[in-house]
């Protein structure tokens, strides 16, 4: 032992702090010296600092120093020795035997009995019921983790990558014209236009017509001139709307004896089903008054029913203008063609198109608003969005494919039906967005849940195999429903309105009806508007949207009486309207053309994405159903005779809709309690929020922010309105625009997604201001694959993924080089596409290539949210905005980048390897890349394997791919989610994505032992994570001499389990090891500040506020002191280095902000802890403090409890103390003679005397009257005693021991 230690009981050489890779070694060298005890192994691996320097000590260390502590050799025996690493060698990844057994990655939890899987009802019973019940109920896991085991994850694959290929085009077909609009709008008011909204126009005139407008007001006029023209409300228009009806007839008979027979529409039919009602009632009292001999009555009764008969005669005559009288006393017959008692008929089917047709005159009998837009340069924009409108109506109800090739429309009667089963058959739905009421009456025209069973009926055989109408009649009558009502020319959509308030006597308050302004339980979420144009009239118009024109009329001196008119009735309507309806509300129509085009598109991809499409010929689902899970959902489906009879008659035709329907069907399907809780909550997410979500009609509100904003645009506008600043208007220049700018902000209508611009502002702000420019993140960042994505390949497929992810990233950053900092988008989007060859790979149906790896520029993920409402974040990005939040993250970004693109590869070499693909190849330059070799649907696998590798293990942030949790509640807004993703993902990777790898199955090292299940997927993917971070752990600890551990597998999982931090970690550090938004620590630190009167704290809450700001203030810290301690500048700079005080060691004097010193630092770890990389530092004095204070803190703890137990006679656990502290310290634990009689002393004085012996003298007097009152109880007996040291009143005064008196106490 003496050779170990130095006479201080010191290990010989450097002081190492004890990471969790470490502890396994240290605490195998404690068991094997006879060093271990429950204390010192829960220290090892929960407070390293504890230990003292005998139990710190390991075999490792000592044989490191027997090789001479060489860095290579250090770190191979470091490796060698290390448990994880042991641990790692005795399994095997599972990624390579799932891709050979059935070319999928992640394929959910199987049962280890065969019978179970042969079922499919069994299958999913088994299935439902592993869902991990904790992640499942608190919201914590993907539609990916829910659909595991099932062909759910392909079906959303189909539908996203569907509607990001409809994204893309229609975001490359609209961007040159919506640029060449901005710039010339850009010219004419000299000024860089980002948008063609009115409410982002910034505050800039211009002379048009020869009169000056604003900014706003030009914008304004172009957006409702653009919708009269796209809408044609600057010609007369023959307008029809059509709509599928009961084919019914009624047949009479005139007095020449002749019959006549008239079709009934629906109106006619309720008026006919009146009279005869009435006239049944009636005869039903007659034949009551016969029986009772009440002759009066039967003749009163008689004369009723002759004057009914008489009514509906006369009503027929005028309705169907037959110009003959009606017998009345004839009858009348209603014939349904072939009703059910009806026998088989060749002719007319039970349903037919009810198609009305009116001539609307046009608003704008001059056409004033088509020549300003001709005039402007407007019309090669939208001619391209009429254009684009035509190409959407084939998608939605034609053959594209002809339309693409010829520009010829026709009808595909496959889309109409499967339109039509998709939209009618269920209207009793378990949510409203499942069928909407809405969509049936913009796709098909509405025949309710009634009418869809009717027609069912209708074409169902009947037991002599007779219908009563066929497909062929069915697919004419959908055509007609579209051919004889649709006018493409002349479309818009009628998407958006605001509610008109009534003030009682005051101006009518309007505002959008998705504004933020509303009541949020009052929000309409619009989806394409494509239900009011079913309407043959315009609905009432804003006033304030018709007077734009009348302006132009009067401006010209053009004469339209009929305008005004209109003007005038909106008008009116507006004023007196409200009043007369419930809560003193109404509606009006805007003309907006670009909300409108914008909301129409976006809704309509999610149509043919979602209901329109036949997902049949889709190669994910059709690679979908070679698998056995897609046999498991069939098998389990409970098909009731109406969907059976659906599928009859409509075909095998699918939309992608459909088959979410039918999965999720089967998944809430099962018998037992558990797996049905589990699948049903399953269910409710998917075919609930998830697709909601997807259509955009469940935007997550972030009520905070929006209330600030509502706040601000309040002050704004009664700031601009004031005398103050209405003074500061008149003075020109640069005061009056920012008055304008004001005014211009607090007038804004904010929509829905815009109220919550600031939260997403705050979010963004903090990302740029932690993240951007902050080298320790970024590094942190790089090792992400190291977890999961190197636990599941083999370590062969991840070395060269990695040698391809930097040769193609050296590759690409060679060429961005050559580029400006702030490039066009799209052209950075077609480099990424050249060099990442993962982010281009063409499918079968596919060929203009899918980015796999979510990196692209113009995916629909970064696109969508902004799509055509301003083409400028397609455009190159400038100015402080650009140098603000873009600049700050782009070492974040290439760290993600390459994260992405190295996992990608490491899943594609892991299907080479697995003989399911030869290699990629590229046709050309730039072009997307082809899969060699494979089986059928070979593309499919690769597309689907690299995805979900991509998304399970780099945590992607796409709606399929985000937890339920920030869906449906209020983590979903930004900035309370911040930074708390990342340790949620990977906690549910483990807990749930693991055991869906290889169907739960592991493979243990060389012992090729193999188990199946949740819990051992989980330890055995444990295991090889810890393992692989071990190795990385060690060889950066040895040979670089940095802490890499804080981005490996062990302190993520540590901190992602949140609990862990909580109960371990000093208050001071909690912070900073949970993933906590940063918004709430700037709450706290604000609500500290305020508390205890610091406003320092305040200074140190500034750099979360700047670009780069936490990167920024850590430089400071090594910078001279440039602010004064006191004060809010004081916590901009927590410490400060005096450069020209430097000793002869070359190190610098470090200060804290009081002034005091705190160490004498090197230039190197100054310089490199600005720098942020002080984290990965081993020799860092916070962790030898903290050794030195715990390790003092126990010696004296331990001689305490040793002199008590000497002092209380028990020798027996004196003696035993002693022993553990020379075992724990390696030096003789004794006391001093002096020591004794201190312990003895301090026992006979009481607590409260020796507290006021350790207050400072100064301090005394005021708490001496306390101490004064209690003398009795006190040591001393005189006030002046009190002053006294324990020694001395030792002295004067008598010994308790000495003269205590057991007995007297008792008698006493």
């Amino acid at each position: 032992m003496s050779e170990r230690f130095d006479e201080e009981g010191f290990v010989a050489g450097s002081f190492d702090p004890i990471k969790i890779y470490d502890a396994p070694m240290v605490a195998l060298s404690q068991m094997f010296e006879g060093e271990a005890s429950f204390r010192s192994l829960r220290d090892t691996f929960l407070d390293p600092a504890a230990l003292s320097p005998a139990e710190r000590d390991s075999f490792s260390s000592r044989l490191k120093m027997s090789t001479g502590n060489n860095p290579l050799t250090n770190a191979l025996i470091d490796v060698g020795t290390n448990p994880f690493v042991w641990f790692m060698f005795i399994t095997s990844p599972a990624g390579g035997a799932a891709l050979k057994s059935g070319g999928k990655l992640f394929s959910g939890l199987r049962s280890k009995t065969p019978s179970v899987d042969s079922e499919g009802k069994e299958f999913f019973k088994f299935l439902t019921g592993r869902y991990n019940p904790v992640t499942s109920m608190l919201g914590l896991l993907n539609a990916h983790q829910y659909g595991a085991g099932t062909p759910l994850s392909s079906v959303l694959h189909s539908f996203s990558t569907r509607f990001s290929e409809l994204t893309r085009q229609d975001t490359l077909a609209m961007k040159p014209f919506f640029d060449d609009a901005l710039e010339n709008i850009s010219k004419k008011f000299g000024t860089n236009v980002k948008s063609l909204d009115p409410n982002d126009a910034g505050v800039a005139t211009a002379t048009i017509d020869g009169e000056v407008v604003s900014l706003r007001e030009y914008l304004k006029k172009f957006n409702t001139y653009a919708y009269m023209h796209m809408s044609g409300m600057n010609r007369n228009l023959v307008r029809s709307s059509s709509r599928i009806v009961e084919n019914a007839k009624v047949v009479v008979k005139t007095e020449t004896g002749e019959s006549l027979a008239f079709n009934l529409d629906p109106d006619q039919q309720d008026t006919l089903a009146k009279f005869q009602s009435t006239i049944n009632g009636l005869k039903r009292n007659r034949i009551d008054a016969d029986k009772i001999g009440d002759v009066a009555k039967v003749e009163e009764i008689d004369s009723l029913i002759i004057n009914q008969a008489k009514r509906r005669a006369k009503y027929l005559e005028d309705q169907y203008d037959i110009g003959q009288t009606v017998d009345y006393k004839a009858g009348v017959s209603y014939t349904p063609t072939r009703a059910s008692d009806a026998s088989y008929q060749k002719g007319e089917a039970p349903f037919r198109v009810l198609t009305e047709s009116e001539v609307v005159e046009a608003i704008d009998t001059d056409n004033i608003s088509g020549q300003w837009l001709s005039r402007e340069g407007f019309m090669p924009l939208l001619d391209q969005s009429r254009s684009m409108m035509k190409g959407r109506y084939a998608d939605l109800f034609g053959n594209k494919e002809l339309y693409d090739r010829t520009g010829k429309f026709d009808f595909d009667d496959d889309k109409l039906t499967r339109i039509f089963v998709s939209l009618s058959s269920n209207t009793s739905a378990r949510t409203a967005e499942e069928i909407s009421n809405v969509l049936h009456k913009e796709l098909q025209g509405f025949v309710g849940n009634e009418g869809y069973k009717k027609i069912v009926k209708a074409m169902t055989p009947d037991e002599r195999g007779r219908v009563k109408m066929t497909p062929d009649q069915f697919k004419k009558i959908l055509r007609d429903v579209r051919s004889e009502a649709d006018d493409q020319e002349h479309f818009m959509s009628r998407n958006v309105w605001s509610y008109v308030d009534d003030m009682e006597g005051a101006e009518p308050l309007k505002r959008r009806t998705d504004s933020v302004r509303v009541n949020r339980k009052d929000r309409v979420a619009h989806l394409s508007g494509r239900v009011n144009e079913r309407n043959i009239y315009d609905p009432h118009i804003d006033s304030d949207d018709l007077s734009v024109l009348l302006q132009d009329y009067e401006r010209k001196g053009i004469s339209s009486e009929r305008l005004r008119q209109r003007v005038g009735r909106a008008r009116e309507y507006e004023l007196t309207n409200p009043s007369t309806r419930e809560f003193g509300r109404t509606q009006v129509m805007n003309l907006d053309w670009l909300t409108s085009f914008n909301r129409y598109l976006k809704q309509t991809r999610n149509d043919v994405a979602l209901h329109i499409d036949d997902a049949t010929k889709d190669r994910f689902i059709r690679r979908a159903k070679t698998d056995a899970e897609f046999k498991q959902t069939l098998e389990g489906q409970k098909v009731g005779l109406r969907r059976k009879s659906e599928r009859d008659l409509f075909g095998p035709s699918r939309s992608r809709y459909d088959y979410l329907r039918a999965v999720t069907d089967v998944i809430a399907g099962v018998d037992d309690e558990i797996g049905k809780a589990g699948g049903e909550r399953a269910r409710e997410y998917i075919m609930g929020s998830l697709v909601e979500r997807m259509r955009g009609a469940m935007p997550m509100r972030d009520l905070v922010s929006e209330t600030v904003t509502l706040q601000a645009l309040d002050m704004a506008k009664r700031m601009s309105d004031s005398k103050a600043f209405k003074k500061l208007e008149g003075m020109g220049g640069i005061p009056e625009k920012f008055v304008k700018s004001l005014r211009n902000y607090g007038d804004m209508t904010l929509a829905d997604a815009s109220g919550s611009a600031l939260g997403r502002g705050i979010t963004k702000t903090f990302y740029v201001s932690h993240l951007g420019l902050n080298l320790p993140s970024a590094m942190l960042n790089l090792m992400q694959p190291l977890m999961y994505a190197a636990t599941w390949m083999d370590p062969d497929v991840m070395i060269k993924a990695y040698g391809q992810g930097l040769k193609q990233y050296f590759g690409y950053v060679q060429e961005r080089l050559k580029m400006p900092l702030n490039a066009d988008k799209l052209l950075v989007d077609q480099l990424r596409a050249k060099h990442f060859r993962l982010s281009n790979i063409e499918t079968g149906d596919r060929p203009l290539g899918l980015d796999l790896l979510d990196i692209r520029a113009t995916d629909h993920e970064i696109l969508d949210s902004f799509a055509f409402s301003s083409a400028a974040n397609l455009k190159k990005q400038g100015g402080l905005d650009f140098w603000a939040s873009e600049m700050p993250m782009k070492l974040f970004t290439h760290t993600e980048i390459f994260n992405r693109v190295v996992t990608g590869e490491a899943m594609l070499g892991q299907l080479k390897k697995a003989g399911r693909i030869k290699d990629l190849a590229e046709s050309g330059l730039g072009t997307p890349h082809r899969i060699v070799g494979g089986g059928k649907f070979a593309d499919v696998e690769v597309a689907e394997n690299v995805r979900e590798m991509v998304q399970n293990t780099q945590f992607g942030s796409d709606l399929i791919n985000s937890p339920d949790l920030f869906q449906r509640t209020g983590f979903g807004i930004p900035w309370v989610r911040q930074f708390f993703t990342f340790p949620l993902r990977t906690l549910t990777a483990w807990t749930d994505t693991a055991p869906m790898v290889n169907q739960g199955r592991r493979t243990w090292g060389l012992t090729g032992f193999t188990t199946q299940g949740r819990w051992t997927a989980m330890s055995h993917d444990f295991m090889r994570m810890m393992g692989t971070g071990a190795i990385v752990y060690e060889i950066g600890k040895n040979l670089a001499g940095v802490d890499l551990s804080r981005g490996l597998p062990g302190q993520t999982l540590y901190e992602s389990t949140i609990v862990g931090p909580m109960l371990l970690e000093p208050d001071s550090d909690l912070a900073y090891n949970l993933p906590m938004s940063p918004a709430f620590d700037i709450i706290s630190d604000a609500f500290n500040a305020v508390t205890e009167d610091d406003v320092s704290l305040l200074g140190s809450m500034a750099p979360r506020f700047v670009p780069g700001g936490i990167a920024a203030s850590r430089l400071l810290n090594a910078a001279p002191r440039v602010f004064e301690p006191r004060g809010f500048a004081g916590g901009l700079q927590r410490e400060s280095a005096d450069w020209s005080s430097m000793n002869e060691k070359g190190q610098v004097p470090i200060y804290r902000a009081d002034g005091s010193l705190l160490e004498y630092r090197s230039a190197a770890k100054t310089v490199l802890g600005a720098l942020g990389l002080n984290t990965y530092m081993f020799k860092t004095d916070q962790e030898l403090n903290s050794f030195l204070v715990k390790n003092r803190q126990a010696v004296i703890d331990e001689r305490r409890k040793y002199m008590d137990a000497m002092l209380g006679n028990n020798m027996e656990k004196a003696n035993r103390i002693k022993m553990n502290f020379e075992k724990r310290f390696k030096f003789p634990l004794s006391v001093s003679k002096e020591q004794v009689d201190r312990a003895l002393q301090l026992r006979e004085i009481p607590l409260k005397e020796r507290m006021y012996q350790r207050i400072s003298k100064d301090f005394r007097p005021v708490v001496r009257p306390y101490l004064e009152e209690r003398l009795e109880s006190l040591k001393a007996r005189t006030p002046e005693e009190l002053d006294l040291s324990a020694k001395e009143k030792m002295r004067v005064l008598p010994s308790t021991f000495e003269t205590y008196d057991p007995y007297s106490a008792v008698t006493e």
